[in-house]
């Protein structure tokens, strides 16, 4: 039986041994002996008395750390999570493809949740739901949770190169490149400061946003919607077309940088003002 995990194991592992390889050529092999020597007290603390040995000796290893060592470690471990990340999502398409190209709905999926639905409803119920239906999508601006336009483009670059690196006609040489390109690309990953010197700014919350709007909502909504017309259409039949706006969306961009609209309306007015023109 073929393990549906295989693969995401391997990517992670792949892109573990690249992280790895860039903190001995950046910062030297002691930077990934200390990672390394942390995680795995840290897999043994989990896996036992999380007060027991492994947590005392992980603690006196930390407590050691003067600031500049510390932050590189703390880098180094934000920087593995958000590769795995990255990891599991391409998994997570990859294993949309395989369910497509077995032609079997893939559970959680459009065409497996409307079809369970049809099993118990007519088309036209579906079409009176439907027209009561709106799903609000509202962008946030926490700035503990957003990350710099710079991250968050090396990121869709890496995710691009695990996509074709995942294409079966590939020649040794194009691997070759490809697994190049991908260590470069984490490389200048690292080399990427993170860590905003000034308080972000409205202007700094509306490119962020701007970013999820450009590169993943603006060619991903219709292609949304034109596989929902499609998918209600095998399962039900003829119907209402989808309206447009099932899908909406809001914002706290611009509002008083802590996530709560209310206190600066006009910060939140203007920021979402030039939001809709940027877009």
């Amino acid at each position: 039986m073929i393990d549906p995990f295989e693969a995401l194991r391997r990517d992670i592992s792949e892109l573990g041994h690249v992280l790895g390889d860039t903190l001995v050529e950046q910062e030297g092999p002691s930077l990934l002996e200390l990672e390394e020597s942390i995680r795995a007290f840290a897999k043994l603390r989990r896996k036992r008395n999380r007060r027991g040995p492994s947590a005392l000796s992980m603690r006196a290893i930390i407590e050691t750390l003067d600031a500049p060592a510390a932050e590189r470690l703390a880098r180094a471990f934000t920087h593995y999570f958000q590769l795995v990340n990255l990891a599991e999502q391409h998994h997570r398409a990859r294993r949309r493809r395989d369910y497509a190209r077995e032609q079997r709905p893939q559970p959680g999926s459009l065409a497996f949740e409307l079809t369970r639905l049809a099993a118990t409803g007519t088309r036209c119920e579906f079409d009176s739901l439907l027209a009561r239906a709106s799903v609000e999508l509202v962008f946030t601006a926490h700035p503990s949770e957003a990350q710099r336009r710079t991250v968050l483009d090396k990121h869709q670059s890496i995710a691009r190169l695990l996509t074709r690196r995942d294409r079966s006609e590939l020649i040794p040489e194009e691997r070759t490149r490809l697994d190049e390109s991908l260590r470069e690309e984490v490389a200048s990953l690292w080399q990427t400061d993170e860590i905003r010197s000034e308080k972000p700014r409205v202007g700094d919350e509306v490119k962020n946003t701007l970013f999820y709007l450009e590169e993943v909502l603006f060619p991903l909504v219709p292609s949304f919607y034109e596989a929902f017309e499609r998918t209600a259409k095998a399962a039900f039949g003829e119907g209402e077309r989808i309206s447009s706006t099932l899908l909406r969306f809001g914002s706290w961009v611009g509002a008083d940088m802590d996530g709560n609209p209310n206190s600066d309306r006009s910060a939140f007015r203007w920021g979402w003002n030039f939001l809709q023109r940027s877009s």
